[in-house]
C-alpha cells in the first residue's frame, strides 16, 4: 500500500467506551512522514491496574482534550486511509463507541490487522505484541501508544516480507447494531446502579454467594422491567451466569454486560454518577469489612467523579474507617 496509518489506543479502563492517549503513525512509500500523539481526557474512571500498566493517571489528563475536542484533528486520517494496528478491532471498537458516547455518527473503517497476520505468518507462543517484540529483539516503550503504533509499523513492514499487503486485503469495521441501540433514559437508574454492582465486584478478595445474591435481587427487583429490551437482555445474560458454576471467565463477562449510562436529558450528570456510587456502596456495604483494595478503589472514584452538591464524599470515606 502507498499511503496508511498506524493507530494505537490507551484506556482508563477495561470497559472498552473511554480513550486516555492516541498515537498514529503517518506512512507513505514505506516511509513514517508523521506522527501524531495526545493525552486524551476520556471523562470515565481510572482502574488502578490499568494505571500501573500505562502510567497514565486522571492527573496526567485533567488538562488534555476530550476525544470529541481532539476527532476533528484525526478524522480524515481515519476515514481516508487504511488503519494498520495490533488487535486494531479493540482499538476501532473503544473509538467507535466513544464516538457513540459524544453523539457523534459511528463511521466503517478500513483495517488490517497485525495480530491475525502474526498467527498467520509466524510460530510463537504467544502473540502479544510486547513478546512478539522480544522475539524479533525490538525494544520500546510498551503500553505508550505512539510507541505501540511505531513498533506495529515495524512489525506490519516485516510481516509484509511474508506477502507484501494491499488495499484489497484490507476489512471494514463497524460497530453491530445492536450496541447502537439508544437506551431508554427510564431505566437509566436502574442501569446504573447495576454499573456500580458489577464495578464494585472487581475488587472483591474473593466472590461469596453474599455478593450474587445481590446481583439476584436486582434481576428480581426488575423483573417488571423486563419490556425494556435493555433489561431483558441483561437479566438473560445474568441469570445464565449466576445460574451456572462460576469461572474466571464467567466473571469477566459480568463486567462487560452493562455499560453505565454518562448522558441524559432527565439526570444531570452528577445524578448519574450519583446512581452508580449507590450500586458501588450496596455491593461494598454487603460484606462486614471493606479491603484495603475496596476502600482505595472507593476514595479513587469519589475523587474523580462529580456528584450532587448535598452528598458529602468525606462522610462517606468515614464510613468505612474503623
Amino acid at each position: 500500500m502507498e499511503e496508511y496509518i498506524v493507530l494505537d489506543i490507551e484506556s482508563p479502563n477495561t470497559l472498552t467506551r473511554s480513550i486516555s492517549s492516541i498515537g498514529i503513525v503517518r506512512v507513505k512509500n514505506d516511509e513514517q512522514i508523521d506522527a501524531i500523539y495526545s493525552l486524551i481526557n476520556p471523562e470515565d474512571f481510572f482502574e488502578p491496574e490499568i494505571i500501573s500498566l500505562t502510567g497514565i493517571s486522571p492527573e496526567m489528563v485533567k488538562d488534555a482534550p476530550k476525544f470529541n475536542e481532539f476527532w476533528s484533528n484525526i478524522e480524515d486520517l481515519l476515514l481516508n486511509y487504511p488503519i494498520i494496528g495490533h488487535n486494531i478491532n479493540y482499538d476501532l471498537t473503544v473509538i467507535s463507541r466513544t464516538l457513540e458516547r459524544y453523539g457523534i455518527k459511528v463511521p466503517t473503517f478500513e483495517y488490517i490487522c497485525t495480530l491475525k497476520l502474526s498467527k498467520r505468518y509466524l510460530k510463537l507462543n504467544s502473540y502479544a505484541l510486547t513478546d512478539i517484540m522480544d522475539e524479533l529483539n525490538v525494544e520500546y516503550d510498551a503500553h505508550n501508544a505512539l510507541a505501540d503504533a511505531e513498533v506495529t509499523f515495524k512489525l506490519f513492514k516485516y510481516l509484509e516480507t511474508f506477502q507484501k499487503q494491499n488495499i484489497l486485503d484490507t476489512h471494514r469495521f463497524y460497530l453491530k447494531s445492536d450496541e447502537k441501540k439508544e437506551i431508554n433514559e427510564d431505566i437509566a437508574p436502574n442501569l446504573n446502579e447495576l454499573y456500580g454492582l458489577l464495578l464494585e465486584l472487581k475488587y472483591k478478595e474473593e466472590i461469596k454467594d453474599n455478593h450474587l445474591n445481590l446481583l439476584k435481587e436486582w434481576i428480581h427487583n426488575n423483573s417488571e422491567n423486563k419490556n425494556y429490551e435493555e433489561i431483558s437482555k441483561i437479566i438473560k445474560k445474568l441469570d445464565y451466569i449466576l445460574n451456572n458454576e462460576l469461572t474466571e471467565k464467567d466473571m469477566n463477562k459480568l463486567s462487560t454486560i452493562v455499560s453505565f449510562v454518562s448522558k441524559s436529558e432527565i439526570y444531570s450528570k452528577e445524578e448519574l454518577n450519583y446512581q452508580i456510587l449507590n450500586g458501588i456502596l450496596e455491593m461494598i456495604k454487603c460484606d462486614e469489612k471493606i479491603s484495603p483494595k475496596e476502600y482505595d478503589f472507593l476514595e479513587k472514584w469519589l475523587n474523580y467523579y462529580e456528584l450532587p452538591e448535598n452528598v458529602d464524599k468525606e462522610e462517606i470515606l468515614s464510613m468505612f474507617i474503623e
